[in-house]
């Protein structure tokens, strides 16, 4: 049985490169900003729509009219340096070296469960659109499994820390809040790092006991009436 606490967890990473090694890339100048507050504008309606909607069959269906708008807004040249700061019902988090950004939200279904949604967005020379769409899997339960972008471990990101290791490729450590079921609640560390060009996630970075494997994510869950802090301590070095 689950007993009323508050916890603050703070995840301490020690960053082996100084961070100021990523340096910004990919800026296109936004020279169609008109366009995208005019998608801006009806995404939002549409997004508060879709919550308030009373059937999980209505909030899918409304759901599928708002991915389809957001994918001809970010069809527009140059979006990428587009905030949508207007759609607070989604997460938009761009990686230091704006090499991409990862974009989430969840829908609640009626049951106490929830839908996850998102897309990686790659920052391009010229402005043009690439995208990596997130498919949620929620049987994914394997915290030593690596997954894809087609077979996502599905989670509303709030923050991303890049971590470089001897001048390789970055990886970058992403925390997510994981509403799960009508009792209980999941936070989430997960990596996501890019090989041949395609987004993989998880890597078994993570020891939480003496003598086993590593785990390539870490899954908190706890009661859904107590609180849980997961974030970084910015003043370890």
């Amino acid at each position: 049985m689950f007993k009323n606490f508050k916890t603050h967890l703070f995840i301490l990473i020690f960053l082996c490169c100084a961070l100021n090694e990523l340096k910004a890339q990919h800026t296109i100048k936004l020279d169609n900003k008109p366009a995208l507050d005019i998608y801006q504008d009806s995404l939002k309606i549409l997004s508060e729509e879709t919550f308030a909607a009373k059937e999980d069959n209505e909030r899918v269906e409304k759901n599928a009219f708002f991915i389809k708008k957001f994918i001809n807004a970010l069809k527009i040249n140059g979006s990428f340096n587009y905030g949508f700061d207007s759609l607070k019902r989604i997460s938009i988090i761009k990686s230091t070296d704006n090499a991409f950004r990862i974009i989430t939200w969840f829908l609640p279904n009626n049951d106490g469960t929830y839908r996850y949604y998102g897309t990686i967005q790659m920052g391009t020379p010229n402005g043009s659109l690439k995208l990596f769409p997130l498919t949620d899997n929620p049987n994914i339960d394997d915290v030593y499994a690596l997954t894809s972008n087609k077979n996502w471990f599905g989670a509303r990101y709030y923050e991303m820390i890049p971590v470089l290791v001897n001048g390789k490729q970055p990886y970058y450590i992403l925390l997510g809040w994981k509403g799960n079921t009508i009792k209980t609640t999941k936070k989430v560390i997960d990596v996501l790092s890019f090989e041949k060009g395609e987004p993989i996630f998880g890597k078994n970075i993570f020891e939480t006991e003496k003598n086993t494997a590593l785990k390539n994510r870490v899954v908190f869950e706890y009661n859904k009436q107590n609180t849980m802090t997961l974030k970084v301590d910015q003043n370890v070095n």
